[in-house]
């Protein structure tokens, strides 16, 4: 239970921490692009910024992930 309490406390107070940067956040599995040389990147959790927010879903989703 204390494990589960921290780690909720942990998530609250980096939401606050980005200020009026951070639009949302975005959970689930989700990928960007490979790029030149077939990198990507990968989480499960996504900070999205109010500028990202419009774009996020065309360069970073479920569907470029290589598992998927």
């Amino acid at each position: 239970m204390k494990i589960l309490s921290t780690v909720t406390l942990l998530l609250f107070l980096t939401a606050c921490s980005g200020g009026s940067q951070i639009a949302t956040i975005k959970l689930g599995k989700k990928c960007s692009k490979p790029d030149a040389n077939n990198l990507s990147e990968s989480s499960l959790i996504w900070f999205v910024s109010k500028d990202a927010l419009p774009s996020f879903n065309q360069k970073i989703n479920k569907s470029n992930c290589p598992d998927s």
